[in-house]
Parts: C-alpha cells; sequence; structure tokens
C-alpha cells in the first residue's frame, strides 16, 4: 500500500486525497511556469578544490547513500487547476517526481527545487529508508543534465499536511533542493520534509 507523498484532509468529506500540498497559484514564485526554466548561465567556480559549478538542468536522479537509496527522477508539472486547488497527484511508483514549476538545482538557479515521492506502507521503498534515517548534516547527490551536484541536508521537519501549503517550505531560496515525502508514523496526516543545500558542484 502506497502513502502519499502528502494528504489533505477534504473539508466537510470522508475521503483523504493523497496528493503533495502547494501554494494556490503559486503566487510567491516569479517563475511559476515550465518556459521560464531554461538552461541559466553558467558562473565562476567556487574555488580551485570545488571545480567548475555545473548549469542549473533538470533533476534525473537522485543518490542517498546514508539511506542505501539510489533514485530516478522524473518531471511532473502541476496543471494551472493543480495549483490552483493546491493540490498534486504524483504517480504510485517508488521513483522520484521533480515539480517542473519551480527550481533547477545548479548555478544560476533562480528558485527551489522541489522533488516529491511517496513511501510505501507494508514493503521496503527509497523513501521510507530516507524519510526514516535522514538528519541534518547528511550528504547525497543529484544528477542533472549538466553535471552532478553535491548536496547537504540542513533540516528535516514534520509538517501537517494541511497546512503544507503555507509553510515556509515555499519560500523561493535559489540552489536550495527540498525533498516532501510521508511521515509513515501518520502518513494520512502529516508530512516529512528534507530541505539541502549544494555543497560541491561538479561539471
Amino acid at each position: 500500500m502506497w502513502a502519499g507523498a502528502a494528504a489533505v484532509l477534504l473539508a466537510g468529506a470522508i475521503a483523504v486525497a493523497c496528493f503533495p500540498t502547494v501554494p494556490p497559484g503559486s503566487a510567491q514564485h516569479a517563475q511559476a511556469t515550465p518556459t521560464t526554466h531554461g538552461p541559466a548561465a553558467p558562473v565562476a567556480a567556487k574555488s580551485a578544490a570545488a571545480g567548475e559549478i555545473s548549469r542549473a538542468g533538470a533533476p534525473l536522479r537522485l543518490v542517498y547513500p546514508g539511506a542505501g537509496a539510489d533514485i530516478a527522477i522524473h518531471p511532473l508539472t502541476p496543471t494551472a487547476a493543480e495549483l490552483t486547488a493546491g493540490e498534486v497527484d504524483p504517480p504510485q511508483t517508488q521513483d522520484a517526481y521533480w515539480l517542473t514549476n519551480y527550481g533547477r538545482p545548479g548555478a544560476g538557479s533562480t528558485d527551489t527545487t522541489f522533488l516529491i515521492s511517496h513511501r510505501w506502507v507494508g514493503q521496503d521503498a527509497p523513501f521510507n529508508r530516507i524519510g526514516n534515517v535522514a538528519k541534518a548534516g547528511d550528504r547525497f547527490t543529484l544528477s542533472t543534465q549538466n553535471g552532478v551536484l553535491d548536496l547537504a541536508v540542513s533540516t528535516v521537519t514534520t509538517f501537517d499536511k494541511a497546512t503544507l501549503n503555507t509553510a515556509p517550505i515555499w519560500n523561493a531560496v535559489p540552489g536550495r533542493v527540498v525533498i516532501i515525502t510521508c511521515d509513515l508514523r501518520d502518513p494520512w496526516g502529516k508530512n516529512t520534509v528534507i530541505t539541502a543545500d549544494p555543497t560541491l558542484h561538479r561539471p
């Protein structure tokens, strides 16, 4: 049984919608349409030790060694109706999904990158392990169309699903990556949210 990447209790109904909750209209993000996300211009290297910074690009794979997770990332573009409703239904797979209406990770990023995925009840899944072990200071990598990004976890926080769309995680922070998945202790009521920031960019 899958547990949604986020769940919203519908007022006045008994159904539970298993959706990640996003800000209605995503108005606080200036680039909330896919057409604004062209490759960013290259910037200078951080330092000789860090090497060149790869340009911002679509994320393709997440490798989280501390959780033994190696996960494909697929693009997912919320429709105008989904953004207005503040609900996006990710496919019921064990892969991760990148919300294309927001940021791309890498040099020249102008917005936060959001990755969402389900956790699964009663069976192993990559995001079960990530959600169980993630802690500040963990390192993981994102492979993008332009290179490999090294990131460090900054925070691991639990949010109520019903109020997730007003949480500060939706603030536009260039270069930041936010991972949203269920909290298996309360999969229909709470979310585990992991924020991470780049430490090293490799071409």
